[in-house]
C-alpha cells in the first residue's frame, strides 16, 4: 500500500487531485474480504476524492477504461522489454501519446485531452493540508458490520481487534463507528452496548492511513 500511495502522490503532484476515482472491488482499492474499509480507498477519501466502486463482477461498468487499457497493451512491444524500469517507461510514454497526441477518427479526429481538457488539471493541488480526517471518519460511520465472536472472545474490523468477552463466543455482534467521538462501538443485536474502543485506536489507525501522504512529503 505504501508504494501505491507514493506512486499516486507523484501522479497527483503532476496532474492534480481528481474529484472522483472509479475502482473495482479487488485490491488495493477494493476489499474482497467485504470489510468495506480498504486503507488505500480511505486515503483517497481523506484527500477529498470520491471513490466510486463498480458492482462486484461487473467490469463492464468501467468499459471505457478497460478498452483503453487494451489499446495501450496492443501498442507496447513486450518482446523488447527486459526490465521493469523499461516497462514503466514504455507504459508512461504510450499513455502520454494516447492522451495527448492520438487522434480518434470516431471522435471527430480529436485527442482524448482535447475532449476532456479538465484532465490536465483539476485545479486541486496535492499537499499535506488537503487530507481531511473527518471526511474519513464520516465515511466509516456510514457502515455497520456483523461479526461472529471467536472462540477466544474477539472480533476484528479493518485490522483492529476487540475483546467482546468469552461468554459471547460464537454469537453475532454489531460493530459501528462514531464519527463524533472517533470510537468503535460493539453492540448486541438488540442494541445493548458491549464495548467501545478508545479514541487512541482511531489516532493510530488514521496515522497509518495518512502515512502515504507523509512519506511522499519526505520523498
Amino acid at each position: 500500500m505504501s508504494e501505491m500511495r507514493q506512486v499516486m502522490g507523484k501522479i497527483f503532484t503532476q496532474w492534480s487531485v481528481p474529484r472522483q476515482i472509479r475502482a473495482d472491488n479487488g485490491r488495493p482499492f477494493g476489499d474482497p474480504q467485504l470489510e468495506g474499509l480498504p486503507p488505500l480507498a480511505l486515503w483517497l477519501i481523506g484527500l477529498g476524492i470520491d471513490v466510486i466502486w463498480n458492482r462486484p463482477r461487473t467490469p463492464q461498468q468501467n468499459a471505457k477504461v478497460e478498452r483503453g487499457q487494451r489499446t495501450l497493451s496492443n501498442w507496447i512491444e513486450f518482446s523488447k522489454i527486459t526490465t521493469t524500469d523499461q516497462l514503466q517507461k514504455e507504459v508512461y510514454d504510450k499513455a502520454k501519446f494516447y492522451f495527448e497526441q492520438f487522434r480518434d477518427r470516431r471522435q471527430a479526429n480529436t485527442t482524448y485531452l482535447e475532449r476532456h481538457p479538465g484532465l490536465k488539471h483539476s485545479g486541486r493541488a496535492f499537499d499535506l493540508v488537503t487530507f481531511d480526517e473527518q471526511r474519513v471518519a464520516d465515511f466509516v460511520a456510514r457502515g455497520k458490520w456483523i461479526r461472529v465472536v471467536s472462540k477466544n472472545g474477539q472480533v476484528t474490523i479493518a485490522g483492529n481487534r476487540f475483546n467482546a468477552g468469552m461468554k459471547r463466543s460464537g454469537q453475532k455482534v454489531w460493530l459501528a463507528f462514531c464519527a463524533k467521538e472517533k470510537v468503535w462501538i460493539i453492540t448486541t443485536s438488540s442494541g445493548e452496548e458491549i464495548k467501545r474502543s478508545s479514541d487512541q485506536l482511531w489516532r493510530d489507525w488514521i496515522a497509518n492511513i495518512r502515512g502515504g501522504t507523509l512519506d511522499h512529503a519526505k520523498g
